[in-house]
């Protein structure tokens, strides 16, 4: 079973803007759903959506939540799809401190990073973004378009056919 991220603080935050925004959860519910909903009534939860289909959706997040459970070294130091997802629709993010977030979303200034259990992190984070939303929106953009995952995956790609080669030989 996968540890879920726990997103009553962000949830908890949200809910402190009133009717200005909506959480949408995409995702399968590990049980935790319930409570979410105890917080938020008005969650909208979307069980699952082929990809890359879902990414119509990703496409009209205001902003994007980005969290990973420090658990593994992994998931410390992962490079997100989330990232490169709402980066590539110049979506600012709000993620956790962890290394593998700080040193994007915080580095490229597309977002803020926070301690996701504190809910008055998550607020200041969401006001300063909406204070700031065509700047981080377009440092979004702009880390986006920096990446060129075609030359990654194929310089990747011929280092891995070399490497088969040369253990055919």
């Amino acid at each position: 079973m996968c540890q879920e991220r726990d997103l009553k603080p962000f949830i908890k935050a949200v809910k402190t803007f009133g009717d200005h925004y909506k959480f949408v959860i995409l995702g399968k519910d590990y049980g935790v759903l319930s409570s979410y909903m105890e917080i938020d009534k008005d969650i909208i939860h979307i069980e699952h959506i082929d990809s890359p289909d879902y990414l119509l959706i990703t496409s009209m997040a205001y902003i994007g939540i980005v969290t990973y459970v420090p658990d593994k070294l992994n998931s410390m130091y992962c490079a997100p799809n989330k990232i490169f997802e709402y980066s590539g629709f110049s979506i600012p993010m709000i993620g956790n401190d962890i290394p593998g977030l700080k040193y994007t979303i915080e580095k490229y200034n597309m977002g803020v990073i926070v301690d996701d259990t504190r809910q008055s992190e998550i607020v200041n984070a969401i006001s300063t973004i909406e204070s700031n939303y065509e700047l981080y929106s377009r440092n979004a953009d702009e880390f986006y378009l920096s990446v060129d995952n075609y030359m990654t995956i194929k310089n990747e790609f011929e280092i891995y056919q070399k490497k088969t080669c040369a253990e055919l030989l």
